[in-house]
């Protein structure tokens, strides 16, 4: 086997910076075809910043036994390159069409390593709708005070909900790429931005709500009312930003149960700048059990596990939604099959371990019997706001 001079042809365009695909070590699952799996949990404390990605060590076998390694490092000037080391050793770096020289005694292994990236930078405009409905406790605003169930009352101002919220915001890069606006609801909508803002103290100025009106508490539950308005207040936002709701509440709806409107933001989109964005809906609860609130207000993600968490404490409440609206990516699937045979694809879950960056998959051997023409690759990877992004490659045996 020797090196040719090669010609690159870039087949299919990244939709990112880098391919990600996540797996703990050597723990990728294999099957015909995709199997579904439980949502990885919400961790327990706030991620820091991703650290600067590590790059995979490339084991070398001795010359002679055809070896090549496919290379997934989030270094996108190196893309499409096919470097030889060594006689018969083959590096390839990300996406494209690659060119191999093989004959018909030849026999090539060939292993797939790579490390998480983060997700694409994105322009978000983030909405908070907020439960202030009599059963989160007692509040200034309510007259009588309520204490009726009392999951969430007001202290000096604060609760926590408001303490979550502020959190969450805090949680986002100061950079003008996420605005922020809020809906605080119960029977109908009782307070709500008129725009989205850049930082928290430009959202509760005053001049549509303060913080402290997080914490009220009075009257019923009503879903359709806070997501009419959502649908409104996101027409007001940018076009060319991701539309995101984080819905906090306590209680199932006892007036409009919110389906509807839900399903329309999510599936149909905002109509905005010529076109639609569809809206992704994270759902917490804080110890109420809505199922109306997981199974049809949250989007659910590639695994049909919904975006939602519930809380028992509201203590958990600035941790948790802090988390759901920390963006990265959740997992991966790799699609491989031998060219010019009539083999199925195989199936590669790639699973995410934030305690290792790191992932790779078992190596695989190919002839020119088993893959007469080459070896094709697909890829595909989602992020917690349910983007999908996609990537292949392509080996093509040569003379």
């Amino acid at each position: 086997m020797r090196l040719n001079p090669i010609l690159f042809i870039f087949s299919v365009s990244s939709l990112v910076n880098c391919l990600t695909f996540l797996g703990c070590g050597n723990n990728a699952s294999f099957s015909g075809e995709t199997t579904m799996h439980e949502a990885p949990a919400i961790p327990e404390s706030p991620p820091p910043p991703p650290p600067p990605s590590p790059t995979p060590e490339v084991e070398l076998p001795a010359p002679g036994l055809p070896l090549l390694t496919w290379i997934w490092d989030c270094k996108e000037a190196r893309e499409s390159v096919l470097e030889m080391p060594v006689e018969d050793q083959f590096i390839a770096y990300g996406k494209g069409d690659y060119s191999i020289p093989m004959t018909i005694n030849d026999v090539i292994t060939i292993k797939i390593e790579g490390v998480f990236c983060p997700p694409e930078k994105l322009k978000r405009d983030v909405l908070f709708v907020v439960d202030v409905t009599g059963s989160m406790g007692t509040s200034v605003s309510s007259s009588p005070p309520s204490t009726d169930e009392n999951h969430d009352p007001s202290s000096g101002g604060e609760c926590g909900r408001s303490r979550a919220v502020e959190k969450a915001i805090a949680s986002f890069p100061d950079n003008g790429e996420v605005k922020f606006a809020v809906i605080t609801f119960s029977d109908e909508v009782v307070k709500k931005s008129s725009a989205f803002y850049d930082t928290e103290s430009q959202l509760f100025s005053g001049d549509d709500l303060a913080l402290s009106d997080l914490c009220d508490a009075l009257g019923g539950t009503n879903y359709d009312a806070p997501l009419q308005e959502s649908l409104n207040l996101f027409q007001k936002g940018r076009a060319d930003a991701t539309k995101e709701i984080y819905f906090i509440s306590d209680g199932e709806p006892n007036m409009g149960d919110g389906k509807d409107i839900a399903k329309k933001l999510k599936e149909t989109g905002v109509p905005i700048g010529g076109s639609t964005i569809p809206v992704t809906i994270a759902t917490l609860m804080l110890q109420g059990n809505d199922q109306v609130l997981r199974d049809f207000i949250a989007s659910h993600d590639q695994d049909n596990q919904p975006l939602h968490a519930r809380v028992e404490n509201v203590s958990e409440l600035e941790i948790v939604l802090a988390n759901l609206a920390f963006n990265k990516i959740m997992r991966g699937e790799m699609r491989y099959r031998p060219i010019g045979s009539t083999a199925d694809f195989t199936t590669v879950r790639l699973d995410r371990c934030d305690e290792n960056p790191l992932f790779s998959v078992p190596p695989m051997e190919f002839s020119i019997d088993t893959a007469p023409e080459g070896f094709e690759l697909f890829y595909t990877y989602w992020d917690r706001l349910t983007h999908e992004y996609k990537n292949a490659g392509t080996l093509n045996w040569t003379p």
